[in-house]
């Protein structure tokens, strides 16, 4: 239940982004990991590299993975991992004859055995039985 709460207020957050200021970073570094952030949102379908980001904030591959780290207490893979994820819940939640195949495209895996390695990993279940489960319950 806790998981669809924030996969819901996620999901808001997002529609609500364009109508929302934005509160400033009070550093630098926040300002880098907000842009990171915003980068990985709206591109997390691509393949996304480090190389990627470096090049996007004109910083060193350490330096941006070492910040994002400290300031997040994740790695910028997991964070997109997680996106990732949770953008094909919501995909399975608001698209019901979704098949997990297309779910791991539209999400930005390129490989179903990836996928859904990283969804059992996650949500600890298969996104077959996930989804299952969720129609099961509607």
């Amino acid at each position: 239940m806790n998981v669809r709460l924030c996969d819901l207020l996620y999901f808001v957050a997002e529609i609500c982004q364009g109508d929302v200021q934005e509160q400033l970073p009070s550093s630098e570094r926040e300002r880098h990991v907000q842009h990171i952030i915003r980068y990985v949102d709206t591109h997390y379908m691509k393949d996304i590299g480090l190389d990627d980001l470096a090049l996007e904030l004109h910083l060193s591959k350490p330096y941006l993975a070492g910040m994002f780290k400290e300031m997040t207490g994740l790695t910028i893979f997991k964070y997109l991992y997680d996106r990732r994820i949770n953008q094909a819940k919501l995909l399975f939640q608001f698209q019901p004859e979704i098949t997990v195949t297309e779910a791991s495209r539209l999400s930005g895996f390129k490989r179903l055995s990836h996928f859904s390695r990283m969804f059992k990993q996650s949500v600890g279940c298969s996104p077959d039985l996930y989804r299952t489960q969720l129609h099961r319950q509607s």
